[in-house]
Parts: structure tokens; sequence; C-alpha cells
């Protein structure tokens, strides 16, 4: 967030792109907060983010919010797009603290109003409410709708997915409903039964290939990306 004396970066997001097996075609199913880069990762996409807000308000004027996406990779954090305006990630941070107007705030920065934004305290806000509380979800849009929602508890068991045995507690609830114009399957992972600072991608695509067997909905089958190992300095 740009404001007028102070660039506000929040944490790191998860963006849960996942590919069709077999080609380059890639799929965006959502955004997680669950995974954590290491911390040097941390530090620097953050430091991009402040760099990037420098330079929009000196060259462009620009106030409010905005993303830089990109990939991690083996040699630390590629940027690849700017976003100006509020992204996916910055909805999936403020979910840590639902009672900030952070809509209102942002309008406000836009339209230049004198208020005691307080942005040192806005960000720590953010941050702290992101870290505490995790959330993810991957959804995809396809061609069958159910005639009313459709809902299965799974089990992540060792890399793979399965449905819930009785007396069994779900890691994560699948579901097909009615979207538009057509229908939806959202993997929700429950964020208390998942491991804190891994990727969301691997259990989302586990996740669909439940999905696609019990409710036969055609999906593709689709891989995560593969997990970074950094390279040596």
């Amino acid at each position: 967030f740009v404001f007028p004396d102070y660039v506000a970066a929040v944490r790191p997001i998860e963006m849960l792109v996942v590919r069709k097996r077999g080609t380059t075609e890639l799929k965006y199913t959502g955004t997680a907060s669950i995974w954590d880069p290491p911390p040097a990762d941390r530090a620097d996409m953050r430091g991009i983010a402040r760099r990037v807000g420098r330079v929009l308000r000196a060259d462009y004027g620009y106030a409010g919010g905005f993303t830089v996406d990109g990939v991690m990779t083996e040699s630390g954090f590629l940027p690849t797009e700017l976003n100006s305006r509020m992204g996916a990630g910055i909805g999936r941070a403020a979910r840590g603290v639902p009672e900030l107007a952070l809509g209102a705030i942002n309008r406000a920065l836009i339209e230049r109003v004198d208020v005691d934004y307080r942005p040192q305290a806005f960000e720590q806000l953010l941050v702290t409410g992101a870290d505490e509380h995790r959330s993810g979800i991957g959804f995809l849009m396809v061609d069958a709708v159910p005639d009313s929602k459709q809902e299965q508890g799974v089990v992540f068991d060792d890399g793979t997915c399965r449905l819930v045995r009785p007396g069994e507690t779900p890691d994560a609830v699948v579901t097909w409903d009615k979207g538009s114009p057509a229908g939806s399957v959202a993997v929700r992972p429950d964020p208390d039964r998942v491991a804190i600072g891994e990727s969301l991608a691997p259990l989302v695509v586990a996740g669909f290939q439940v999905a696609d067997r019990i409710w036969d909905l055609g999906l593709p089958p689709f891989e995560p990306a593969r997990e970074v190992r950094h390279l040596p300095a």
C-alpha cells in the first residue's frame, strides 16, 4: 500500500497456479496464506514491494494498494507482473483482520483524503493477522452443474487424498456447486489440519482428483509446481 510518506508491505501470499500435466498450460485456482518462504526470501519479496511502491509514488503519483506477482526460483524471487490495483493476495492477507475496512482505506488513499493513517501500525496489523490466521482455497469452473450442492470431507494421506472414513476428522472439504455461469469445484483445507509453511498447491491438486473421481467432472490431470531448492550462493 502506497501512503503519502510510507510504503506498507504485507506478507507473501501463495498463488495456487497448477499445470495441466504434459502441457505448458497453467491454471490459476486461488490463493493461500499457508505457505511460508524462507525468511530471507520473505524479506526480499517485501523489499521488492517497497521499492516498487516508492517508484509508483515518485514517478506516477500513485496511492493505494498494488501487488507484485512472481515465481520463486532456485535463485530467489523473480517478479513477473505488477498489478496497480488491489489484488487477490491482499484480500487473502486481510482475512486475518476481518474488522479492517480495507476497501474504504484504499479508496481514501486514492482520493487523497487527509486521515491519520498510521501506515506502520496498519502494516503490522495486516502482517500479524495474516501470519496468525492462515487460510486458502483452490477452485475451478467446470462445465457440469449439479442439481444441488455436493460436499465431501477428505483426508490427506502421504501425498494423496481420500474420502473421510467414519469417525475421522476431515482435513478438507471438497464441494461441487452451481457457479456463474457454469459449475464450480472447490477444495477448502482446514488450516488447523495442514502443515503450516508448506505449499497448499499439492493438496489442492489431490483434492481436485478426488472430486473428479466421485462426481465425474471431466477434469484434466493437474500437477503443482515442484518444490524449489535454492542453488548455493
